[in-house]
């Protein structure tokens, strides 16, 4: 039956005054535990029949629901839990790789989830290249700014972790579904764009101190011009003294 076959034959049981009030009202207590509004069901008929969710309150497709299904029976016939196991480590492994490719050491917690990471990278950038670089990177950069470096260098895109209640300068990586390959390679690729901006932050310091050092020579050199020679009476010896 087409969508709008669906929908008219619904409208017609849903609005035909001509049914007993015993007759509507099981039906609209049915057709509510899946839809505020029972009369506009034909929005999560459309939903199921693309298996698609049209927008988040059509709730899960038909075939969303038929594999969690296959899941929680595939969970309660493993007895042993085998499957949680291997996936826990697997999870583990990829944590790991994440963070031996970005260089920062990774601390033992057996109540973490692991599925999801938030690095913050300001606290990561305070550790490893000191408190200077960190006040530094928040007072001429945007959080963003560094996601966008990674993604042009390297086209990996992460997340901020702002957007999921994390620190402002932090970023999200899913550990779900990538090799664990791949997890080393975006943590490898995360510090390279860091150090981009600690060798700027480097140079524009080198080149502060060169300017200083220049201005100090110019001030001397002028300073000099300033002196002359005066006789002294005491023994006849010569010095500079300032004007």
């Amino acid at each position: 039956m087409s969508e709008v076959r669906c929908g008219e034959a619904f409208a017609g049981v849903a609005d035909d005054r001509r049914l007993r009030t015993a007759t509507r009202s099981p039906l609209r207590d049915k057709l509510g535990r899946v839809h505020e509004h029972p009369e506009e069901i034909i929005d999560r008929l459309a939903a199921d029949s693309r298996q698609v969710a049209l927008n988040h309150t059509a709730g899960l497709s038909t075939p969303q629901q038929v594999q969690m299904s296959l899941l929680a029976l595939g969970s309660l016939l493993d007895r042993r839990e085998r499957y949680k196991v291997r996936t826990r480590h697997l999870i583990e492994r990829r944590l790991k790789a994440l963070f031996a490719g970005l260089g920062a050491p990774l601390r033992a917690d057996p109540l973490r989830a692991g599925y999801y990471c938030e690095l913050d990278l300001m606290a990561w950038a305070e550790q490893r290249y000191g408190a200077d670089f960190a006040r530094h990177l928040r007072r001429s950069h945007e959080p963003v700014d560094l996601l966008l470096r990674l993604a042009e260098r390297s086209g990996i895109v992460l997340m901020p972790g702002a957007g999921f209640a994390g620190p402002e300068w932090s970023v999200r990586v899913s550990l779900a579904n990538l090799p664990e390959q791949a997890y080393a390679e975006i943590g490898a690729q995360l510090a390279a764009a860091a150090q981009d901006y600690v060798d700027e932050w480097r140079s524009s310091r080198l080149d502060l101190r060169r300017s200083a050092d220049r201005e100090m020579e110019s001030d001397e050199a002028f300073r000099g011009k300033r002196r002359r020679p005066i006789r002294t009476r005491e023994h006849g010896i010569r010095r500079e003294e300032d004007l």
